[in-house]
């Protein structure tokens, strides 16, 4: 109910709330519609926090649908040990590849394996993806996503990588 009301608030146009960090809130993804449907009107939040919360992969699906309008101009997204696996990352993917705004993106803690890693990696090669640091656990005993996290810092040389910063 708290978030509920926060996300009411949030759609006020007179709301210019740029920071919100709600990490370790016992949040689950049945709380993202709510924020689904703020990020559709307000322009001015620019860093979210949801770190810590079990939001999951569906969470995470309908939580990408306000993070694609483009009303949304978040900047920093921190999504550390919220529950995430592969299942997500074709939502977030879709995000990323058309996402102008986000320079900072936080996945540590999660369960994501080969295939998700190779599906963001694809999408933060791609031009327009403008993000700059990507917190994400790499293990160097997982063949392939390491290797497409090479790969990933070869194209786009700037990037920030959890573990292994080249900037």
């Amino acid at each position: 109910m708290g978030l509920k009301l926060l996300c009411e608030g949030l759609k006020q146009p007179d709301c210019h709330l740029k920071d919100l960090a709600l990490w370790t809130c016992h949040l689950s993804g049945a709380c993202c519609q709510d924020l689904c449907n703020a990020l559709y009107t307000n322009e001015h939040l620019r860093d979210l926090d949801f770190s810590d919360n079990a939001l999951g992969d569906e969470g995470m699906r309908v939580l990408c649908e306000g993070l694609k309008c483009p009303c949304c101009k978040l900047q920093t997204l921190w999504l550390a040990e919220c529950h995430l696996t592969d299942a997500c990352c074709g939502a977030l993917a879709s995000v990323l590849n058309r996402d102008e705004n986000l320079t900072l993106l936080d996945l540590s803690g999660n369960d994501l394996k080969d295939f998700g890693v190779q599906m963001l990696c694809d999408a933060l090669i791609h031009p327009i993806c403008k993000l700059q640091t990507f917190y994400l656990d790499t293990d160097p005993s997982r063949e392939d996503a390491f290797r497409k996290m090479e790969v990933l810092k070869m194209s786009k040389p700037g990037i920030c990588c959890l573990r292994e910063c080249l900037i």
